[in-house]
């Protein structure tokens, strides 16, 4: 009695494990969402179960679009829990690999850099456009961060308009960040400014790589491990640059 007992207990802890439950996202195709809403050209980058709905990850024009998703409907947007922005970091995760599947790109478009002093034991890539005031503000309180964590900053520019006129001057002129930060080499007319092929071929490159990586807002930071720090945060890059 004591065997056939036993051995029920072990069939019945078995088909109760989690291992046998069913995962949420084995049966969520493109076709099975679009069953509830239209979806215009996408692919399905990452699925992933999270509180018993599939967490999907989808690729719209080099845009991570989350939706949230099983048999019967989907949810757009975000997902919270416990305070923790959940959808937030699954995509910062996914941009980051795909920031470093593109590093080669990243560094052949680089505007300008600094430096600090002594050894470099981090490297921060930020994007950036010169009409974009959240930029030049991070960009003068930025060396001390750099400083402090011995980090290199590596500056790519994304613009349009005459945004890009500025930025390929500031690369034709080869700034530095002092430089950069001082505007001194801006042209105070912009008929007069100087566009060089070199500037126009490394400010179309980094305007490419940063569409290629869903940029959608500037400044914004990668590390060389692909964490993101999005907006004029100090303290946040600070933060990660310790850790």
């Amino acid at each position: 009695m004591k065997k056939i007992l036993a051995a029920t207990i072990l069939v019945v802890a078995v088909l109760s494990s989690p291992l046998m439950a069913e995962n949420p996202c084995d049966q969520i195709t493109l076709e099975t969402i679009r069953e509830h809403a239209p979806i215009p050209p996408a692919k399905i980058v990452a699925k992933n179960p999270v509180l018993d709905i599939c967490e999907v990850i989808l690729d719209i024009q080099s845009e991570l679009v989350p939706v949230y998703a099983t048999k019967d409907y989907i949810i757009a947007g975000e997902m919270f829990s416990r305070k923790t922005q959940i959808t937030e970091a699954r995509l910062n995760t996914l941009k980051g690999k795909t920031f470093l599947a593109n590093i080669n790109d990243v560094m052949d478009a680089i505007a300008f850099e600094y430096t600090p002093s002594g050894p470099v034991r981090h490297t921060v890539y930020m994007f950036s456009s010169p009409s974009c005031p959240h930029c030049s503000n991070a960009l003068k309180s930025i060396k001390d961060v750099l400083d402090r964590n011995h980090a290199a900053l590596k500056v790519l520019f994304q613009a349009q308009g005459d945004a890009r006129s500025l930025a390929i001057e500031a690369v034709c002129k080869n700034v530095d960040l002092d430089t950069y930060n001082s505007k001194g080499w801006v042209s105070k007319n912009s008929a007069d400014r100087k566009l060089c092929t070199e500037g126009i071929k490394i400010v179309d490159k980094s305007t490419a790589v940063s569409q290629r990586l869903g940029i959608t807002g500037v400044p914004l930071f990668y590390l060389e491990n692909g964490i993101i720090v999005a907006g004029n945060n100090m303290p946040e890059l600070d933060r990660v640059l310790k850790n």
